[in-house]
């Protein structure tokens, strides 16, 4: 299931998730910017699985049409076993277009981070409400 990126993950009671990204960030390490969703129940995906999904990023920086890394995306993507997915991997936000528009039976939300800051500065920039620390921010 994909949604929307403003809409993309509830954080309940400790939902799983994996991050895709490089080792500094998905391992959630001192500066990663998801080191605070750490309480959660985090899947951390194996190097061996990574180092494919970094190579299909590689592939993705030399490629026009994105349909071919889309379907070793979700080639991929059977190997994790988390249903919240995040796209730390700014190549893989590329093709997240193509991602959310394929129709396939895996389940898993997908989440680009890209777009989800893309929101959140746009909304800054333009003063609309925005959460900020937990306290909702109304710049008018």
């Amino acid at each position: 299931m994909l949604l929307p990126p403003y809409r993309a993950m509830f954080l309940g009671s400790s939902p799983i998730f994996s991050i895709l990204g490089i080792p500094f960030v998905a391992e959630l390490k001192e500066y990663s910017a998801y080191r605070t969703l750490s309480y959660l129940d985090v899947e951390f995906i194996s190097h061996e699985v990574m180092a494919k999904f970094h190579q299909l990023g590689y592939e993705v920086k030399k490629m026009k049409n994105f349909r071919a890394a889309v379907s070793k995306f979700f080639a991929l993507l059977v190997d994790i076993k988390s249903p919240n997915v995040i796209l730390a991997l700014t190549e893989l936000s590329l093709i997240y277009e193509e991602i959310s528009r394929k129709d396939k039976s895996s389940n898993k939300t997908i989440i680009d981070a890209l777009n989800l800051y893309a929101e959140a500065i746009a909304k800054e920039s333009l003063g609309i409400n925005t959460v900020c620390g937990g306290i909702e921010n109304d710049k008018s």
